[in-house]
């Protein structure tokens, strides 16, 4: 400072960002003499320059050190392997993409407007954290849109009109597939520069065919997103997709609980309370169908219960799942009625745990909070199983 101040009349700088020290799985100071250091080079061959940025930069949280060990890596570079897979995918499904075609706002679907109020809701987010220098925060926003909601749910709804005969629809979908996609590339680049820039020119090289449009040498001569805003407008379709999702999650979670096999197909009847519900449902046949293995769906205001069914609650909606000729019933109730044995008595085990002063006194508050947590999620796996056993009695 005091030499830029004397020679060029003028600070060298006028903000600074200090982040902790980088120390072992330990919380130990990183030292040749203990020899506990991680080779930056040696973590770069085995798991990419990119998803050794990525830990740091996603580590580094405000007023923390950071704890450092080798296997910090391995979800970095998972998430790279997702970033390019799942960028693969898209461009496959984009050689016969035109880019200089106009898409209008009314030719968005709802799962096309949702998917693009979650950018813009991100997008926002990234800016607010990049304006506090929260690089921790944006990898952990821009993680959780791409991850979540971009691949494990837009990319799936997407596949029917990829596929489908449907040139319209499909043109709509590829182009909000490749406008996320390089807005994400774009966000990433300072983070993972290498993966982004190499998936950049593979998404020009495939999208600028039609186009003579001149796109830019490099990622870097780009700007960060900032054409998001009208998407914000979209924030009404979220509770809508939430409904959606929470019905289809809920549905996937009793395939699993009543273990019906993954290749059987189920009947469901769905009672709603809305009519944009029931328009929303209606819509989602198709999803219900991909993420469910749904074969035959009603839905109305009047429906009751079938007899031994699951059920599941989303808000003051239900969707019944009936069971009898899909499983085994008998069976299913006495091997939830074992598990439910076997519950009890584990939270009897904890909660005897609690009931003991010396422990509850002289145990590491965290241990003791984990015990609460343990019994608590105990109990409501408690209530899931018997009202699972309720449903397959009733007759």
């Amino acid at each position: 400072i005091i030499m830029g101040c004397e020679f060029m009349h003028d600070i060298p700088f006028e903000k600074v960002l200090i982040h902790g020290i980088v120390r072992d799985r330990y919380g130990k100071k990183m030292s040749k003499s203990l020899g506990n250091v991680v080779d930056p080079l040696a973590i770069t061959a085995h798991y990419g320059t990119d998803a050794l940025r990525y830990t740091l930069i996603a580590s580094a949280v405000p007023g923390r050190d950071l704890q450092l060990a080798e296997d910090s890596f391995i979800g970095a570079r998972n998430f790279t392997n997702k970033l390019w897979n799942a960028s693969r995918f898209i461009l496959m499904n984009l050689t016969d993409y035109d880019s200089s075609c106009t898409i209008k706002a009314d030719d968005f679907e709802l799962t096309d407007q949702w998917i693009l109020h979650r950018y813009a809701v991100s997008m926002d987010e990234m800016y607010r954290h990049l304006n506090e220098y929260n690089l921790a925060q944006i990898c952990r926003v821009i993680h959780g849109f791409f991850w979540k909601d971009f691949c494990d749910w837009y990319i799936e709804l997407a596949k029917p009109r990829l596929q489908g005969t449907d040139a319209a629809r499909k043109q709509t979908v590829q182009h909000v597939l490749a406008y996320i996609m390089e807005g994400l590339l774009k966000t990433l680049h300072p983070v993972m520069p290498f993966v982004t820039e190499e998936l950049w020119h593979l998404l020009h090289e495939t999208i600028d065919k039609k186009s003579t449009k001149q796109s830019n040498a490099s990622i870097m001569q780009t700007e960060l997103p900032a054409d998001y805003q009208p998407y914000l407008a979209y924030r009404d379709v979220e509770p809508v997709m939430n409904t959606l999702q929470e019905m289809i999650t809920g549905i996937r979670n009793i395939r699993s609980e009543m273990r019906i096999a993954p290749g059987s197909k189920i009947n469901i009847h769905i009672k709603i309370r809305s009519d944009a519900t029931a328009k929303a449902v209606e819509y989602a046949r198709p999803f219900f169908v991909h993420f469910a293995r749904v074969n035959e769906m009603v839905v109305g205001r009047n429906i009751n219960k079938p007899a031994q069914s699951a059920t599941v609650v989303v808000g003051d909606n239900e969707v019944f799942i009936p069971l009898k000729g899909i499983i085994d019933i008998d069976k299913e109730k006495t091997r939830l009625s074992q598990e439910l044995n076997e519950l009890k008595e584990e939270i009897t085990r904890n909660q005897k745990k609690l009931e003991n002063k010396n422990f509850v006194t002289r145990a590491p508050e965290k241990e003791v909070e984990k015990v609460r947590m343990r019994i608590q999620g105990l109990r409501d796996k408690q209530t899931k199983i018997q009202s699972n056993i309720k449903g397959l009695t009733h007759e």
